[in-house]
């Protein structure tokens, strides 16, 4: 095993064209399992590639196991790449597919043979060893796929999406297989997915990336709580975070921040959300300045005004246009549509009787809400 460490990483294609990425850096722990998400084209598949030497650097070091290897053939890194497409020989059985490359080494028979039984017991295809890949269904693949890069036994493993190609409920459970995977080996993981939900669930470390930078690293649960701007913001979450633009402003000497938006109304009044003291000292620059509101489906719920001795404060609640009801089981989504047209969804609680045309109230968290600059990649304020 061994930690991965890129030191201002760049690739350009073309003399005078853009970054495809763009000075990137990042450290993969010994060890870890590391995720470069992010849109098409956002770089993290050549970033990937770069790492395995399949892309040469433009500028910048990458540096594997302490040695820094940016003139080291792929085959001497000493790491192993799990593709898309899976790469099997298809006139090969999956025993031989699995021991490929280490034949290729001149590896002992012997030795071969025990890491290709090995490979395929942990991975459960044990009986699949004598199967060609055209025998096998496409997780059964996947899996072999996996091993060819298990019986190296490299210091880092690369996986470039190599989910993409299962159908949903196969590429859950393989999800799963590959996380638990991964808690048994303890190999260093450098995983690319273009999916935010299997970004956070497999990964230790999550880089958010797009235009060929990195937008924010850390944690999952810390980028999803505290998002750095507003590109990140919208990208994990499901449903995706909702936007609303508007001011920030200070009525009275001893009154919290509020922010007030004309995109959505309460009863031909325009929203209004006062923040609590903590926050409003955090937000007292940028009173006066226009600024972005991000709102979690998960962070709405319908306001209860029929239920007894409840008090609703009207800075807490909007009310808008039900357009789309969406069953989840447990949960739905609402599909809603603001005076203004903004289309705002809310997760909550599943209950009967509701329907598309009617008007709803929604309350709002407060402590659950974001602010961000203006902009595509605005950046928070809280």
């Amino acid at each position: 095993m061994a930690e991965i460490r890129l030191e201002s990483v760049t690739k350009v294609y073309s003399r005078g064209g853009d970054a495809a990425v763009d000075a990137v850096s990042l450290a993969v722990a010994d060890g870890s399992f590391t995720v470069l998400v992010g849109p098409s084209g956002c770089g993290k598949s050549t970033t990937l590639r770069m790492v395995a030497g399949l892309e040469d650097v433009t500028a910048g070091q990458i540096v594997i196991g302490g040695k820094r290897v940016n003139e080291v053939a792929p085959r001497d890194r000493d790491i192993a790449m799990v593709f898309q497409n899976y790469a099997l020989y298809p006139h090969m059985t999956v025993r031989e597919n699995l021991g490929f490359a280490l034949k290729m080494r001149k590896t002992p028979r012997e030795e071969i043979d025990r890491r290709v039984r090995a490979a395929a017991q942990t991975l459960g295809i044990a009986e699949l060893l004598d199967r060609k890949p055209g025998q096998l269904s496409g997780g059964q693949r996947q899996r072999v796929a996996v091993g060819r890069a298990i019986v190296r036994e490299p210091k880092a493993f690369l996986f470039d999406e190599p989910l993409s190609n299962l159908d949903a409920r196969l590429r859950v459970s393989t999800r799963a297989e590959l996380k638990a995977l991964h808690q048994r080996l303890r190999t260093t993981t450098l995983y690319v997915t273009h999916d935010q939900e299997e970004a956070m669930t497999l990964g230790d470390q999550v880089v958010v990336m797009c235009g060929g930078k990195v937008q924010q690293a850390g944690p999952p649960m810390e980028i999803y709580r505290r998002p750095a701007n507003r590109f990140v913001a919208g990208f994990l979450g499901t449903p995706p975070m909702n936007f609303l633009p508007g001011t920030l402003s200070k009525p009275g000497e001893f009154d919290n921040t509020h922010f007030a938006s004309e995109a959505i109304n309460l009863v031909n009044e325009p929203f209004v959300f006062s923040f609590g003291r903590e926050r409003s000292d955090r937000l007292k620059t940028h009173h006066g300045a226009p600024v972005v509101l991000g709102i979690r489906p998960q962070a709405l719920a319908l306001a209860a005004e029929q239920e007894q001795g409840r008090d609703f404060p009207d800075t807490n609640q909007f009310v808008c246009e039900l357009l789309v009801v969406e069953p989840l089981g447990d949960v739905m989504d609402l599909v809603c549509q603001a005076v203004s047209g903004e289309r705002i969804v809310a997760r909550v609680p599943a209950v009967d009787g509701l329907r598309a045309g009617t008007t709803i109230r929604l309350e709002v968290q407060p402590e659950r809400l974001h602010v961000f600059e203006p902009g595509d990649f605005g950046a928070a304020l809280l």
